[in-house]
C-alpha cells in the first residue's frame, strides 16, 4: 500500500477532501469545506461499513484522513489505518 506525505504545504493548505489534522486545519475549523451532505439530505446517510477496534472505550481522538487513508489512534496505544476501495 501507498501512502501519500503529508507534507508542511499540505498541513498549511489542506485539501478539502483530507482530515490530516485534528480539528481539519490550523485554524481550528471542525467541519468540513466540502457540500455533499447538506441539513436537507443528511437524514438520507446510512452506514456502509463498521470497524471494531475490540476496546469499549478510550475512542477520543479524530480520524485523519489522507487520500484512501483513514487512521485512528486509540487508548492505549493504539493505532488502527484502514483504507477506501472504490467499487
Amino acid at each position: 500500500m501507498s501512502y501519500t506525505a503529508v507534507t508542511e504545504q499540505r498541513l498549511l493548505n489542506p485539501e478539502p477532501h483530507n482530515w490530516l489534522m485534528y480539528r481539519g486545519n490550523f485554524s481550528g475549523w471542525g467541519y468540513s469545506p466540502l457540500d455533499k451532505i447538506t441539513p436537507a439530505n443528511v437524514k438520507k446517510l446510512v452506514p456502509v461499513w463498521t470497524f471494531s477496534t475490540g476496546v469499549n472505550e478510550g475512542h477520543q481522538s479524530p480520524p485523519i484522513v489522507n487520500k484512501r487513508d483513514h487512521v485512528r489512534h486509540d487508548a492505549p496505544a493504539a493505532s488502527h489505518r484502514a483504507q477506501r476501495q472504490d467499487g
